[in-house]
């Protein structure tokens, strides 16, 4: 029988040089049109006004990117051995810059990152290490938006409504965790299976995939394995995600600061709180199109802050996410040139 990280795979049996470059070719006409939907002139103009504090909010991002890579390679652990960290790196925003440019589900890049690492790794792990990676990352950022709204609860003066809301969000965050804790203990794809198998319709359909149990066994011993094996390596990883989560709040701090906006850490951090549950919340909406700003405002408006300053922050925001677009799609482009060193 077929092996099944195959089936998962095939759709990514490209030649790597001719992936990359339809994915660059494609990421490159979105950017390009959401440049051009934004406006060039209002990107120069809102540049001028944040001024040199955009290049410490780029270097924040260089510094989360540097967090998001050591994740996953102490996740990966023995596995990823044959993957330098500066080629880790890459990979990393570039899978994280198709993302953003994702219309839906924000879930472009992982293609990308399977099919990047599997020239290393294999087909089937590199399934198992993007998986992997996706777990921990939502897992730091999860516990970030729990302890956030902790502080939020203690620190912060906020109305009865806005605390009965961040509690209700608090509860569904703690459920989300333990599910994402139970993964890393028991593994996917197994689980995963086992559950299609129940239901007759799905069942059907799995019908015509060949699947070899074994090799969903052997892709999840990559997820369980930093769990149970190396734990220090685990927590590392969370922890790695969890500061890479906080450097969005002083990103945030940095953006209003720079407007003269006097706002402390604790609030910053709340903004960052409140617009990424609204972002997970409607995901569905293309580029989080007028969500994220929605959020801002909400969040001022909660802390009697000027609610319009919420738009400059998005856009200045966007700015940024749009400079790293670019970056990890030149990542992507020059990805043909260089070729993978092992270690």
């Amino acid at each position: 029988m077929p092996d099944f990280s195959t089936s998962i795979t095939s759709k990514l049996s490209f030649r790597p040089k001719k992936f990359e470059l339809i994915l660059f070719v494609l990421g490159l006409c979105v950017f390009a049109y959401l440049v051009n939907r934004f406006g060039f002139h209002t990107l120069l103009s809102n540049l001028a006004t944040t001024g040199w504090t955009f290049g410490l909010i780029i270097g924040v991002w260089f510094f989360i990117y540097i967090l998001n890579t050591t994740a996953w390679r102490l996740a990966l652990g023995p596995d990823g051995h044959d993957i330098t960290f500066p080629r880790l790196f890459r990979i990393t925003v570039s899978g994280f810059a198709l993302n953003e440019i994702t219309p839906f589900l924000a879930i472009g890049g992982e293609p990308y990152r399977m099919s990047a690492l599997s020239e290393s790794m294999g087909r089937g792990r590199s399934v198992s290490a993007v998986t992997l990676y996706r777990m921990i990352f939502s897992l730091g950022h999860l516990l970030l938006l729990f302890v956030g709204i902790l502080v939020a609860l203690v620190a912060l003066q906020l109305s009865s409504s806005v605390k009965l809301l961040l509690v209700a969000a608090g509860l569904i965050l703690l459920l989300i965790i333990s599910i994402l804790l139970s993964g890393h203990r028991r593994g996917v794809f197994e689980r995963i299976y086992s559950r299609i198998q129940r239901l007759r319709v799905l069942r059907r359909l799995l019908e015509r995939i060949p699947v070899n149990q074994e090799s969903l066994r052997r892709m999840d011993e990559l997820i369980t394995n930093a769990y149970h094996e190396r734990r220090k390596d685990f927590y590392g990883a969370v922890g790695c995600e969890f500061l890479g989560r906080c450097c969005v709040g002083i990103e945030i701090f940095l953006i209003l600061r720079s407007v003269g906006l006097e706002v402390d850490l604790a609030q910053a951090f709340f903004l960052y709180l409140t617009y990424s549950i609204l972002i997970n919340l409607f995901f569905a909406v293309p580029y989080n199109v007028g969500v994220r700003e929605g959020g801002f405002y909400f969040a001022l408006e909660s802390l009697a802050l000027p609610p319009m300053i919420g738009i400059y922050l998005g856009i200045v925001m966007r700015i940024c996410e749009f400079f790293w677009i670019l970056v990890g799609l030149s990542f992507i482009a020059l990805a043909g040139l260089i070729r993978p060193k092992t270690t």
